[in-house]
């Protein structure tokens, strides 16, 4: 009795275009449009994407010299009042000015004129690094001059080229705890996917309306079916359909957003935690698709109560916008989302190589989270039947 109900299951949901839709082309195209859009945010080394002008006001030698150490070149001093007005044209998103009197508030240990103009616009991460560059340039002059004052003592030391020494560009190294270092796609993957899978309360919704409203579950009834069987009819089959969306999403993340231009996402996982983790987030978003379908009495209250509820818990729970670059208070708030709970689980699989002892808490807390709102969509649909 179990496979027809399954079957059944299968081919209305075979019929429904915009559901399919929902469960698969949506995920796909946003892991290919975020894990572009974010890829340099997640690298550890990345080349800077700012356009960036340069005015040198001072032209002394100390700027033109700050000028070779950044690696830049400044406007033409006849483009002056054009660079000005690309940035207010948002043609740059920085403007560098080196200001007047720069060589000799250098040689005087004081603070030289160099300012960054940005447009508003401008991610603060990308404006970090290019104040970095810039100062790290500053911080080279400073050694040099204090180096030719001591010349009188030791020529050679007036001769040290600092920015040419090894070590000058990186002395810090910066690596991963991870083997595998967390990307924009192991991010964008894991968020949308899980993003999708609860959207799977629009079709069980619809679903179960139409049988409502069709009398099917009360013929069902009158025949005796048993509930657990008319449960699991609707839970097996969309099971199913989660793991499918696992198995595609990890397709489009591994072999479609390399062609794009994004990084491939690294299959080096624990199955047996991934098999683990899908099915806790699969059993946690049955649980509520299920409750919401027993509250809704029209497939337009469904649809507005499933989307309603899985944008505030993909937007609590760091969906929309990584975690990593929200507030400490925000980050605390994504614990209160089942959909923050599965993306943390995933994103510890496929970055950090989690095995299932690892991984086994928080799908626990998923489980229970889909058995509560399981059990308050059964017995709500009792009550109504």
């Amino acid at each position: 009795m179990l496979p027809a109900f399954i079957t059944k299951e299968l081919l209305a949901l075979r019929r429904d275009p915009h559901a399919l839709a929902v469960l698969f082309l949506m995920p796909t195209a946003f892991i290919l449009v975020m894990s572009l859009a974010l890829r340099d945010s997640f690298r550890l080394e990345a080349e800077s994407t700012l356009r960036v002008m340069v005015i040198d006001e001072d032209q002394s030698p100390a700027s033109r010299r700050l000028l070779q150490v950044a690696g830049t070149q400044a406007t033409p001093p006849s483009a002056v009042d054009d660079a000005r007005a690309a940035l207010r044209r948002r043609d740059v998103d920085v403007l560098a000015t080196i200001g007047s009197g720069f060589e000799r508030a250098l040689a005087a240990r004081e603070t030289p004129p160099l300012s960054l103009l940005a447009e508003p616009g401008t991610p603060i991460a990308l404006l970090e690094r290019e104040r970095g560059r810039w100062e790290r340039a500053l911080g080279i002059l400073r050694a040099e001059v204090a180096l030719r004052s001591l010349a009188a003592l030791a020529p050679a030391l007036g001769e040290i080229d600092l920015a040419a020494q090894d070590g000058t560009h990186a002395s810090v190294m910066l690596r991963s705890a991870s083997p595998v270092p967390l990307t924009s796609v192991q991010q964008s993957v894991p968020a949308w996917l899980v993003f999708a899978m609860f959207f799977v309360a629009l079709p069980v919704s619809t679903l179960l309306i139409g049988e409502r409203q069709q009398g099917t579950l009360d013929r069902l009834r009158s025949l005796a079916v048993p509930p657990l069987v008319l449960v699991l009819g609707k839970l097996v089959p969309f099971y199913l359909v989660h793991l499918l969306q696992v198995a595609a999403m990890l397709a489009v993340g591994r072999w479609i957003v390399p062609l794009v231009g994004g990084d491939a996402l690294s299959l080096e996982v624990n199955p047996a935690a991934l098999l683990l983790v899908a099915s806790a987030t699969s059993f946690a978003a049955l649980g509520l698709a299920l409750l919401v379908a027993s509250l809704a009495r029209t497939a337009e209250q469904a649809t507005i109560g499933a989307g309603g509820a899985n944008i505030i818990l993909g937007a609590l729970g760091g969906i929309m916008v990584p975690k990593q670059v929200m507030p400490a208070a925000m980050q605390s708030i994504t614990k209160l989302s089942p959909m923050g709970w599965g993306l943390d689980a995933f994103v510890d699989v496929f970055a950090r190589q989690a095995g299932v002892a690892d991984v086994a808490l928080g799908s626990l807390t998923l489980v229970a989270f889909g058995a509560i709102t399981l059990a308050l969509g059964v017995g709500r649909l009792q009550r109504v039947a």
